[in-house]
This record gives C-alpha cells, structure tokens and sequence, in this order.
C-alpha cells in the first residue's frame, strides 16, 4: 500500500514538473489580465506595455537553459559484449594448431570478428 502510494506521488510531481511550462502559456493565454496581475514584474511601468510577455520570456529561458544543460550532459556510446571465442583450425601447416579469435554482437544482431592481434584501446 505504501509502495503504491509513493508511485502515485512520484508520477504526479513528474507530471506536475512537465507540464508546468504549457500550463503557464495556457493561463497566459486564456486569462492575460489575472496571469499580469499576479506575475507580472512591471506593474509601476504601464507605459512599457510588457503585459507579462517579461515573465513569459523568463520562463523560457529558465527551462530552455535547464533542458540545454541536460542535452550536453548525455553521452552516447556503443557497448560490445564479448561473447564468444571462434576456433580457427590451421591445417595447411607441418604442425597444427587452434587460433582463436573473438567476436562482438553489434547493433541490428550483427557480429564482427576481431583479429588475433587485436589490442584494446587504453582509456
């Protein structure tokens, strides 16, 4: 039960946080003298005929700031997973013997194999 309660209450302050910015164009749009009333910055200033558009504008770019900092943050990268060793049986040779190379699955369910000599890269 409280499990269930503390995912109801997470969804809904995730919902709340995205939807904040349409909710506040919506309010802007449907009622401009009560969104001024309340947020605007330059009620001593009627002559600048902000009519809140300065709050509007600050809103933007508080979020757009936000989101353009969240863009830079995410690195994407490719994983190879080793998976298996191939056998490679020389027989053309006086003495034989096993090579083994290994190989990767890719994106799309490919393989790519690796030469016997391959060394990885030192981060």
């Amino acid at each position: 039960m409280i499990r269930q309660f503390f995912y109801i209450l997470l969804f809904i302050a995730v919902m709340v946080r995205s939807a904040f910015t349409p909710f506040t164009l919506l309010f802007y749009t449907l009622d401009k003298e009560v969104f001024v009333e309340y947020l605007c910055v330059n009620t001593a200033h009627p002559e600048l005929h902000c009519e809140g558009k300065c709050q509007l504008k600050k809103i933007g770019d508080f979020y757009a700031h936000e989101h353009h900092e969240q863009e830079t943050k995410i690195v994407y990268f490719h994983i190879f997973w080793i998976v298996d060793d191939i056998a490679a049986i020389s027989l053309n040779h006086p003495f034989s013997f096993v090579q083994y190379s290994q190989y990767f699955y890719q994106e799309f369910y490919t393989s790519t194999s690796l030469p016997l000599d391959f060394k990885p890269p030192i981060v």
